[in-house]
């Protein structure tokens, strides 16, 4: 093979494993975008639920708590067990 047919094919040789390699690149470029992306939609699909699911349990914790307040006012040894049974329903921490 002559020398300057030698060059040519490293040439274009290179060319192609440069092109071949920004694919590659292309490909995981596109890939990270993607999974950015889902972990942004799930995200948000989180923080809906959660708001959705928080506002009814907050009522729920509420009235919960009233009815505690209002059995242990009634002073019977039976509603002060209820009030006891009823302490799980008191309202969590950050709510």
């Amino acid at each position: 093979m002559v020398p300057e047919q030698q060059r040519l094919l490293e040439t274009f040789t290179l060319l192609v494993a440069n092109a071949l390699e920004r694919l590659t690149l292309t490909a995981s470029e596109e890939q990270a975008r993607l999974a950015s992306e889902r972990e942004s939609i799930r995200n948000a699909l989180l923080a809906a639920l959660s708001h959705d699911l928080r506002t009814p349990l907050t009522v729920l914790f509420g009235q919960a708590e009233i009815l505690t307040l209002d059995l242990a006012s009634a002073g019977s040894p039976h509603a002060r067990q209820a009030v006891k049974s009823a302490s799980i329903f008191s309202t969590p921490p950050g709510w």
